[in-house]
């Protein structure tokens, strides 16, 4: 059975801890010696405009740029520039996410 599964009291006597204290700094300090700090193993040190070219290497990406192109040149300029600033926050919104 996974942890996910049981009652909090049956994971909290596995674990040796208390439910509602939590841990103790012995604890705390047993499991830094063990697992280290939780942070992520692998931190990729990429410049934020490589993860904003990253963003552009989809097809629906130019999918979707051809098409406000050539709305643009249907006439329908509005549509055109509404496409291209939701392309434009979609790539920011990527590039924040793996960024942080």
């Amino acid at each position: 059975m996974k942890f996910y599964q049981m009652a909090i009291e049956q994971v909290a006597q596995i674990l040796g801890t208390d439910s509602n204290k939590g841990l103790t700094l012995e604890q705390v300090q047993q499991g830094l010696k063990k697992y280290g700090y939780n942070k992520r193993a692998n931190q990729n040190n990429k410049s934020l405009f490589s993860l904003l070219f990253n963003q552009c290497k989809d097809p629906l990406f130019y999918f979707l740029i051809a098409s406000s192109v050539i709305i643009f040149f249907a006439g329908s300029i509005f549509d055109s520039v509404i496409i291209l600033m939701i392309l434009l926050l979609n790539i920011i919104l990527k590039s924040q996410i793996r960024v942080s």
